[in-house]
């Protein structure tokens, strides 16, 4: 029985083209990087103090707010506001008084 050698090779993966755009943004996003520290490309959501988690625990907790709205509101994204509802973060920070929140 003569087994032929060609039976048992795998034909050679093709490779997937790509297209232009996703081609134009992986070029831009390579001559940016080429052009300062790559950590410049990453938006930065501000510091949160602990005043801000106090306001933060009172807007949500007391007047129902969303964490979302509350992050949009403070320029900080959602986890971070998830974050100190669940005592991750500052949880020693009791809520801020209801006429303290702006």
């Amino acid at each position: 029985m003569d087994i032929n050698n060609d039976d048992k090779l795998a034909p050679s993966p093709r490779r997937r083209r790509s297209s232009r755009a996703s081609r134009n943004s992986r070029e831009a996003a390579h001559r940016q990087a080429l052009s300062g520290d790559r950590r410049s490309l990453r938006r930065r959501s501000q510091k949160v103090t602990p005043e801000m988690a106090a306001q933060i625990k009172t807007l949500v907790d007391h007047f129902g707010m969303l964490q979302h709205d509350v992050a949009a509101r403070f320029g900080i994204n959602q986890g971070r506001v998830s974050e100190i509802m669940t005592g991750g973060a500052f949880p020693d920070v009791p809520p801020a008084p209801i006429d303290k929140v702006g």
